[in-house]
């Protein structure tokens, strides 16, 4: 019988919507420490594709690709693109902001 009500945040729930808030927080955990793993994975590659670029720098596909090819660091071997990390990080280093700010 789910008679017993717990409260979190404001939030009713009986044992069972416990139980599942509980399962699907535990995925959301284990999806970002994976997500974090992998990441810390791609630090220090030469070479990355289009979407590890994406997480290893936090930005969007739009933003790392117009950067990659702004940097001059897109590879393209038959199908597969590569964007090479030091230079793109070289022009990346080009937008630090200088003591006085913007």
């Amino acid at each position: 019988m789910n008679d017993i009500i717990h409260v979190n945040g404001g939030e009713l729930y009986d044992n069972e919507e416990l139980d599942n808030v509980i399962e699907e927080a535990s995925k959301k955990k284990y999806q970002m420490s994976y997500m974090v793993h992998y990441t810390m994975n791609l630090v220090g590659m030469r070479y990355v594709t289009y979407e590890q670029g994406q997480l290893l720098y936090q930005m969007g596909e739009s933003k790392f690709k117009q950067l990659a090819r702004d940097a001059h660091a897109v590879a393209k071997v038959n199908k597969k693109v590569l964007v090479n990390t030091e230079l793109f990080e070289k022009h990346l280093d080009t937008f630090l902001i200088g003591n006085g700010g913007w």
